[in-house]
């Protein structure tokens, strides 16, 4: 009976562990590849950027006869997941080469030089749409209201010279002070690091990482000692554990990635430390991040399951004949 008491106890160990070193081996495998960044994230990330925008401006001061989907369009039409994309790999390529030595800073940056390169396309595009929105007016009436912007286009003005005209102010206005890159905000590493950062974030998820594995398996084999004899009821005990450490996992993350009540309480739990988005953003997000983890756990721990149930299923019908 003692012996019973104990093997529980480590038994209820080795679920836990298990059920921890899960969790750490997901959010390792998820957020440390580079796939997770670039892949289906960068589309979720463009589509609410291409949302947000239109919000955050002051269409009915400014254009009252532009509306908010006119907006996305335009934005668009011009910017695309690509380039989403290209600024994300920019920095994760600077996470792998910026090297530290002697310092407690790492330096990172955004690059705005393929913003650059899309002046013409945008100056193409914003004449096409004022083409559309603006009316016909008179020479000096295009010039007086060209002081502050366009409000009218001249009559038998060409598409060719606007888009000249629009791009002299462009360069003008914005891309002539437009830096090359924007530096983010510095980050502190330990005074003793030599590396970068994605080797710094790679060694503490291996210790952790270790440190749990080494749990994990002690208290199995803690548990398969105190049991001891006969092998038969060693290996029942030890497919029990197997079996509820497993559906342990399984039931985590299935929860996670199907019950929207878990949603509802992580959002209302950090909605006021949250940027200001809509909810069904956030649940995008979540939806995302949980279907990749669940994808990376669930992919071992679902068939280790299936094959503790088969087995116990086994062994109950050979005992009962």
């Amino acid at each position: 009976m003692i012996r019973k008491f104990f093997a529980s106890i480590f038994l209820l160990l080795f679920v836990s562990f298990s059920l921890t070193f899960s969790v750490i081996w997901g959010m390792y495998d998820t957020f440390l590849d580079r796939d997770f960044y670039t892949g289906d994230f960068v589309d979720l990330a463009y589509g609410f950027i291409v949302e947000e925008i239109p919000k955050n401006l002051n269409l009915e001061e400014q254009f009252p006869d532009v509306s908010e989907r006119e907006v996305r369009d335009l934005i668009s039409d011009v910017f695309r997941p690509d380039d989403l994309r290209f600024v994300i790999s920019d920095v994760l390529l600077q996470l792998d080469s910026v090297i530290i030595s002697n310092s407690s800073d790492v330096r990172l940056s955004l690059p705005l030089t393929w913003l650059q390169d899309k002046q013409d396309e945008i100056a193409v595009t914003l004449v096409d749409f004022m083409y559309e929105k603006l009316p016909s007016c008179t020479a000096a009436e295009f010039l007086r209201s060209s002081a502050n912007g366009f409000e009218c286009i001249p009559e038998g003005y060409s598409k060719d010279d606007m888009v000249l005209k629009v791009g002299t102010l462009l360069d003008r206005r914005i891309f002539s002070n437009l830096p090359t890159e924007v530096v983010l905000n510095k980050i502190d590493l330990p005074d003793d690091f030599v590396g970068n950062l994605n080797q710094l974030v790679e060694i503490v998820f291996k210790r952790v990482f270790t440190l749990m594995l080494l749990m994990t398996m002690l208290s199995f084999v803690l548990m398969s000692f105190i049991i001891y004899k006969p092998w038969q009821r060693v290996l029942r005990w030890q497919v029990r554990a197997v079996f509820f450490a497993s559906l342990a996992v399984t039931a985590l993350f299935s929860a996670l990635l199907l019950s929207p009540s878990v949603f509802s309480g992580i959002y209302q739990l950090l909605a006021d430390s949250l940027p200001a988005a809509d909810e069904s953003f956030y649940r995008s997000v979540y939806n995302f991040v949980t279907a990749t983890l669940a994808t990376s756990v669930l992919t071992f721990s679902g068939p280790i399951f299936l094959f503790s149930v088969l087995y116990l299923i086994f062994i109950k019908k050979s005992h009962a004949s």
